[in-house]
């Protein structure tokens, strides 16, 4: 096969697939489809400039005609590099494999505010999740405590009684937590979790779950200081 015809192959591919994925107008061209697929895929928006100059390239090479005519083989490198974009759009690898493993670090709900800001302090984790019988029930963070902490005093409550009297568990507010995190499977693409804090402009971290389900243990935890190792396992995919 040349280079030329390996180049239209994931070319086609690509645009199905994009088209597929985000239902889109048939009768738009490859470019405005890649300009608007980047605001909702990861991967495109990495890679929109350099798909833009391949929809250009790819035109340059078949001459539209009473059928295609191939005019110019393309370099070798272009071909790889559409056909790894092409693969990574089709089968992202899962967050949670290409972050370094750590473990997961939580606080129980029954255990008192004062005893978890502590535990903040000394591991330097600004979103805990929150554990009872072993499955999340929340995420404590930096927000909802300075939140919490503000309330109380405002009702002139003091604040040293507040923190050792208040379990964990008491102050979690789903209505404005979920603002803040989200849930995924362990299947979660880098795509996924990149896309997920995209479109939640607030998002503080996402939890890692077998099913992405609430009352499931946490398997992992990603916050907004993971987004560039993300972003960087999209520029360093191979396919291989």
């Amino acid at each position: 096969m040349t280079n030329a015809q390996r180049f239209i192959r994931a070319y086609n591919k690509l645009d199905a697939m994009l088209r597929s994925l985000y239902d889109a107008d048939a009768r738009i061209g490859f470019s405005e489809l890649v300009r608007r697929c980047a605001a909702k895929n990861a991967v495109i928006s990495v890679n929109e400039y350099k798909l833009i100059d391949y929809a250009r390239l790819r035109n340059a090479i078949v001459h539209q005609g009473v059928r295609d005519e191939v005019i110019a083989q393309p370099h070798t490198d272009v071909v790889e590099e559409l056909e790894r974009i092409a693969e990574l759009v089709a089968s992202p690898p899962a967050a949670i494999d290409v972050l370094p493993q750590r473990p997961v670090q939580t606080v129980g709900g029954g255990v008192k505010l004062k005893e978890a800001i502590c535990s903040i302090h000394r591991s330097g984790y600004s979103n805990l999740p929150v554990i009872r019988g072993g499955k999340l029930i929340g995420v404590l963070n930096n927000r909802l405590i300075v939140h919490t902490l503000a309330a109380a005093a405002s009702r002139g409550e003091s604040i040293d009684n507040f923190c050792e009297q208040t379990n964990v568990s008491d102050i979690l507010d789903e209505s404005r937590h979920k603002q803040y995190y989200s849930i995924l499977p362990k299947a979660a693409s880098v795509t996924d979790v990149l896309n997920e804090f995209n479109q939640k402009r607030k998002l503080l971290c996402v939890v890692i779950t077998q099913s992405g389900h609430r009352y499931e243990k946490p398997l992992g935890i990603i916050t907004t200081a993971d987004i560039i190792d993300l972003a960087r396992a999209i520029d360093d995919y191979n396919m291989d």
